[in-house]
């Protein structure tokens, strides 16, 4: 929240008024946008996106191809 108000000047909703360590909530993608701006940075792209979620070798999860037995016995 202090990040953000430093950037944009005030919280973005009365709802996130609750001090300086408190995550932000109902933030629009636009604020985001202008926020990172702010910042020097910029949102990932939908690609870059999958890119981080999915790995270097485009597997359905990071860690491979299916759910190994670990990750089923935590459904």
């Amino acid at each position: 929240m202090a990040q953000w108000q430093s950037v944009m000047g005030s919280a973005p909703s009365d709802d996130n008024d609750q001090g300086g360590d408190h995550p932000l909530a109902d933030v629009s993608w636009n604020e985001v946008d202008w926020f990172c701006s702010g910042l020097g940075l910029e949102l990932p792209t939908e690609a870059q996106w999958e890119y981080a979620a999915r790995g270097s070798d485009s597997q359905r999860y990071p860690w491979g191809g299916g759910l190994g037995r670990r990750q089923v016995l935590q459904q």
